[in-house]
Order: C-alpha cells, then sequence, then structure tokens
C-alpha cells in the first residue's frame, strides 16, 4: 500500500463535507477490515484478515502490538484475526 495524490484530493473532498478524517499510520486495504458488533457481548470487533497484521511487521511492530495499535485505531474492544483461505486447485 501506498499514499498517492490522488487519494488526497479525494481525502480533501471527503472532508469539506464536514467529516472527520485522518491519516493511519498503519498499513491495510479496507477490504480485509470489518468492524462488527458482538451482541452477546455487546461490544465493537474488528474482524481482521491476517495479511493486514502481519504487514505491519514490516513497520517494526510486533504481531501483539499490531493488533492492539488496530484495536486503538478502530476504537474496538478485541480483534479477531482471521486466517487467509488458501485455494487449491482441483482438476
Amino acid at each position: 500500500s501506498s499514499w498517492t495524490p490522488g487519494e488526497m484530493r479525494a481525502v480533501e473532498a471527503f472532508a469539506a463535507t464536514g467529516r472527520k478524517v485522518a491519516r493511519s499510520s498503519l498499513l491495510f486495504q479496507g477490504g480485509d477490515l470489518l468492524v462488527v458488533r458482538d451482541p452477546k457481548r455487546n461490544e465493537r470487533v474488528l474482524l481482521a484478515g491476517e495479511a493486514e497484521i502481519q504487514r505491519n511487521t514490516t513497520l517494526g511492530l510486533t504481531e501483539a502490538q499490531s493488533i492492539e495499535a488496530f484495536r486503538v485505531e478502530f476504537g474496538v474492544q478485541r480483534v479477531i484475526v482471521l486466517p487467509a483461505v488458501s485455494r487449491s486447485e482441483e482438476h
């Protein structure tokens, strides 16, 4: 993942609508992160693909630090790391 100037224009336009916008220091792609509510525990939970956690170890974070950083940034009580699904080709 990398930051491009065109994305900055999109962020500025979104902020111009009166919404709060912040740039993350974490590396991630939105499709691998989903915040849900656990109705049984009445808490917000982040479902995160394991690739997003591992990607942030390149920043010098341990796996535990990466998980905690996502928990704090997304304002959730828990992070559940989902394993990557592997595909096997059957012929």
